[in-house]
């Protein structure tokens, strides 16, 4: 069986809570038998697109404007086959570094629309973290959702975590994430979905392909 390569992605800007929810998810996913890479953005430098499509023009699959990390870390989201980001909520919504990478996949977009073969299906999920119970966790988490879905990317919830892992830090960095135990749980079933999403579409997708094909 192909290995499961998880990509994840932490999009705060500040060590504290959410990266520790992230390495809560990635250290389960590996007693399951992932092969795990965190990323953190805050460590980056990774400019926004601003949509000048020479990536798409010239079909370089990477950006021809900016220098900086946005192209290796598109490099180890392609390379992936699992997902999960995590974001603290700012206003409803996820981070700008998140916003800034997200808008850095558009040098994809030409060879996923080029691909001839049928691709491994690939899954992802997401974190979120608030200051207070109900901050806009899942608010966030349905923009993430979104990029997922654009992406072909199938979308894992549900079994009690809804559309993500969402927890409430209340504002206290790492101090008070364990004592949310609801929202610990979260977490880990969104690991465990992933992991089990991401076992099923392996296993299947051999016999599933060539029955397509022909």
């Amino acid at each position: 069986m192909a290995e499961i390569k998880v990509l994840g992605i932490c999009g705060s800007p500040r060590k504290g809570a959410t990266e520790h929810a992230l390495q809560y998810a990635l250290r389960i996913m590996e007693e399951k038998g992932a092969i795990t890479n965190q990323v953190n953005l805050r460590k980056l430098k990774v400019h926004s697109c601003i949509h000048c499509d020479r990536c798409i023009k010239e079909n370089t699959g990477r950006c021809m404007v900016f220098a900086d990390d946005g192209d290796e870390l598109v490099a180890q989201w392609e390379s992936a086959t699992t997902y999960l980001i995590a974001s603290p909520v700012y206003s409803m919504g996820i981070t700008p570094e998140i916003v800034n990478f997200i808008s850095r996949l558009r040098p994809m977009r030409n060879r996923q629309i080029q691909q001839k073969e049928i691709q491994l299906p690939k899954v992802g999920s997401c974190i979120t973290v608030g200051g207070t119970r109900h901050g806009g966790q899942e608010t966030s988490a349905e923009i993430i959702n979104n990029l997922y879905i654009s992406r072909g990317i199938l979308v894992c919830g549900g079994g009690g975590a809804y559309n993500a892992g969402t927890v409430w830090s209340k504002d206290q960095l790492e101090k008070n994430l364990l004592d949310d135990e609801e929202g610990m749980k979260t977490i880990r079933t969104i690991a465990l979905r992933l992991m089990s999403a991401a076992k099923l579409l392996q296993d299947g997708f051999e016999s599933n392909n060539k029955e397509l094909l022909e």
